[in-house]
């Protein structure tokens, strides 16, 4: 399976690998729930990050979005949500998404730093979900000049 990033035009590739994207948790909140997203906000400030990251192991390339990234800097704020909606749009088209059929016993873990995730609804009457998270130490925020 070939990453969105890889199915890009190279010319918008080569303008994407300079754009610094900003994540805000409390941005991706406040669409669910306006009081929520300010009161998450002061907790957890926005971050800056290269919208293009290399996987360190392997050196391929991936876009770094999802439900967090706020806005691109140096774009006004409509025109980062369309490009980031854009490139949301062309990141999970059918070809381009695993999605698991969960038996008795699974364990599925992934890279967040090349995979977009997204949980599904589920029947919670129904089925136990049980989730651990493990984050393990690394780079950090990846706008950092060291890191581009």
């Amino acid at each position: 399976m070939r990453v969105a990033y890889e199915t890009l035009d190279e010319n918008v590739r080569r303008d994407l690998d300079r754009l610094i994207v900003v994540h805000s948790f409390g941005f991706s909140r406040s669409l669910i729930d306006p009081g929520i997203g300010t009161e998450i906000g002061r907790d957890y400030p926005p971050v800056r990050h290269a919208l293009v990251r290399a996987n360190p192991r392997n050196g391929r390339k991936s876009l770094y979005i999802g439900s967090h990234a706020w806005y691109i800097e140096g774009l006004g704020l409509d025109e980062s949500r369309m490009l980031i909606a854009k490139l949301l749009e062309h990141t999970v088209r059918a070809d381009r998404v695993y999605r698991h059929r969960w038996q008795v016993g699974d364990l599925v873990m992934w890279d967040n730093r090349c995979v977009l995730h997204r949980g599904r609804l589920w029947d919670s009457a129904r089925y136990r979900r049980v989730m651990h998270r493990t984050t393990v130490a690394g780079d950090g925020a990846t706008a950092d000049p060291a890191y581009l």
